[in-house]
Parts: C-alpha cells; sequence; structure tokens
C-alpha cells in the first residue's frame, strides 16, 4: 500500500491499554483511550509529504485519520495528514 499526496500511511504503536498513575498513596488506572495522543510509526509517505520518513516515531491525536486494513498482512492501519501529527520523535 501506498498513499498518495499529503497523506502519511501510519501503524499505531499499542502498549499497555492501561496506564497506572501513583499521586501520592493512590494508584489511578487511566484508559490510554483518554489520552491526548496516540504514539505510530510511519509505514509510509505521500509525494508531498517532505517533513516525515519513513520510520519515524510520531505523536497523532487518538482520533485522527481513517483506519484501514492492509489487505496482503491483515495489520490495521490509519490514513493520515502531516495537520493531524503532533509531534515527530
Amino acid at each position: 500500500m501506498r498513499p498518495i499526496k499529503d497523506k502519511i500511511l501510519v501503524k499505531e504503536l499499542k502498549s499497555s491499554n492501561v496506564c497506572k498513575q501513583k499521586i501520592g498513596t493512590v494508584e489511578f488506572e487511566i484508559s490510554q483511550d483518554s489520552r491526548d495522543y496516540v504514539e505510530a510509526e510511519v509505514i509510509s509517505v505521500g509525494g508531498e509529504v517532505k517533513e516525515i520518513a519513513i520510520g519515524d516515531k510520531v505523536y497523532i491525536y487518538p482520533n485522527s485519520g481513517k483506519t484501514i486494513r492492509d489487505p496482503e498482512t491483515g495489520q490495521e492501519l490509519r490514513v493520515i495528514t502531516t495537520m493531524e501529527i503532533i509531534t515527530v520523535l
């Protein structure tokens, strides 16, 4: 699969579904779905994308882009634009 124009194909890097945070003596479990960002790896970039390279790790907004399934591998991927990237790691 290869995105076109200004599109970027990323794979969300899944980690534990729950993040534990301790404040004083109280420990909280926070679902990662409530976080402000999601870490992802760039799989492929369209021809108009100059700032991002294949293999870059990025933070994206949790509900950004469109989720698609790669027909060859069955892997779940997202198609986003550079505007949906918060930062490159």
